[in-house]
């Protein structure tokens, strides 16, 4: 009888909804909402990891972020944990993002079709911006700058970093063996519009809403200890860390931590150094927990911590907290930026997006979708219904190429009417000092008859 036996696995493993795996180290990834920063990211955010965004001085951008990956989470099904001191976060939840409504494909479309109204009307009805990855569609053609034949086959091209491809869906079947129907990867958003009651309503049991603002806390560690504990208890009892069972239905929960602008002075914990070293002991233990946990956690910081009007100076403690994230993101918007910007920037975007660590979770090099080239020009703009991180590039300059050559032309034709006054003024003696040098070098030649046909017997071709 044989002592090998065929290992029978009593429980199936399966992945939290709205996830999927990534081709390029195996990592499990979940969607911020945003399909552009999913890219940027290396397709999303790495289960088990932490992204802090840098806010802006004087903007929201960051914030708004903050609020794409809160409603990505209460539409696919996961736990949230909204915690922040400035604002209530009720009153947040309620001021999310609508969903559109359809499958991925129509909510790609639309967006494509936005693109080419921006474009219409930014360009006079000639949409001559080059995009990457977009699809061409006829229902443009009327619009667009006419072309060569030749091209008109070719797709066109679109400096956005992702378009239609990222609301993807993570593949499964049921027990039969039928294709089960699965949540979206990333779901497209309508920023013009207002999260609906219903929804809100039947993710209310997943919600954990933290004010900070009235929390009570006392001694050094103060409200990061507070908060730090709260978050352990809802990874405990939710069954969110990797040694928890399964549950019965056969789904794994997953957790979505957001804490907006932390360390402000909403905190209470001013800027001494206790309270720094209580903030870096908070991100230590936040990232042990994350670590061990089907949880991710974004949180913004707000700009007063990291640097002076004019970034001559840098905290210390801000550099190595970056150093305890896995990734970090700077807005760096053209409203707030103490120095004069070039109309030409404003005119399509409206800030710089830095990507200042991105995550290496399981590799030793970053598993970002874009190009290592163009991770230093990355460029933001948020449309009327969306918010989009593309590669910044300068507009063509057909108007001003125009009028260069009429200047050029004009130019010319002055300088040689001026080089032909010259030489008719100097042929007819004039009062120049030209003139006076020209009848001193004759007078010369002639006293030694020199120059051409000066006689002596010779050629009078010869000098």
């Amino acid at each position: 009888m044989s002592s090998f036996k065929r290992r029978i696995p009593t429980q199936t493993s399966t992945l939290p909804p709205a996830t999927r795996i990534s081709a390029h180290n195996g990592q499990v990834l979940v969607s911020t909402g945003v399909p552009s920063l999913d890219d940027v990211l290396g397709g999303g955010i790495p289960v088990g990891s932490l992204l802090l965004l840098k806010e802006d001085r004087y903007t929201g951008y960051a914030h708004l972020l903050l609020k794409y990956f809160v409603t990505q989470g209460i539409v696919s099904g996961h736990a949230v944990c909204l915690a922040s001191a400035d604002e209530n976060p009720e009153e947040t939840v309620r001021g999310l993002m609508g969903v559109v409504e359809g499958t991925a494909a129509a909510g790609a479309e639309e967006e494509a079709e936005e693109d080419g109204e921006d474009l219409g009307a930014q360009l006079g009805g000639a949409a001559s911006r080059r995009m990457l990855g977009a699809l061409r569609r006829p229902g443009l053609e009327e619009d667009r700058m006419k072309i060569a034949w030749r091209y008109e086959g070719l797709p066109r091209f679109s400096s956005t970093l992702s378009r239609g491809a990222a609301p993807g869906v993570v593949p499964g079947l049921k027990k039969g063996g039928d294709t089960a129907p699965q949540i979206p990867y990333c779901n497209v958003f309508d920023l013009t519009k207002r999260i609906s009651p219903s929804i809100l309503d039947s993710a209310s049991n997943r919600l954990a809403l933290l004010d900070l603002s009235t929390c009570t806390a006392e001694g050094e560690e103060g409200v990061y200890a507070q908060l730090l504990e709260q978050v352990k208890g809802l990874i405990d009892e939710g069954g969110f860390k990797l040694s928890s069972p399964v549950s019965s239905t056969g789904t794994r929960g997953f957790l979505r931590i957001a804490i907006h602008s932390i360390g402000s002075p909403f905190w209470g914990q001013g800027a001494s150094k206790a309270a720094s070293h209580a903030l870096c002991k908070f991100f230590h233990g936040l990232r042990a927990l994350l670590r061990d946990s089907f949880a991710v956690c974004v949180l913004t910081m707000p700009a007063h911590m990291y640097g002076d009007f004019h970034g001559l100076h840098s905290n210390p403690i801000v550099r190595r907290i970056e150093h305890m994230c896995d990734a970090v993101i700077e807005i760096e918007s053209f409203a707030g930026s103490p120095k004069p910007v070039n109309p030409l920037y404003t005119s399509d975007y409206h800030g710089l997006f830095h990507p200042r660590r991105l995550p290496r979770i399981g590799s030793l090099v970053q598993s970002s979708r874009v190009p290592e080239i163009e991770l230093g020009s990355l460029g933001f703009k948020v449309r009327r219904k969306r918010f989009s991180v593309e590669t910044f590039h300068l507009p063509p300059e057909v108007e001003d190429t125009t009028a260069r050559s009429q200047d050029g032309g004009d130019g010319a034709k002055k300088a040689k009417r001026a080089g032909g006054g010259t030489a008719a003024g100097g042929s007819a003696g004039g009062s120049g000092a030209g003139a006076r040098v020209s009848r001193q070098i004759g007078s010369v030649a002639a006293s030694k008859g020199l120059g051409c046909g000066s006689g002596g017997g010779k050629n009078p071709l010869d000098f």
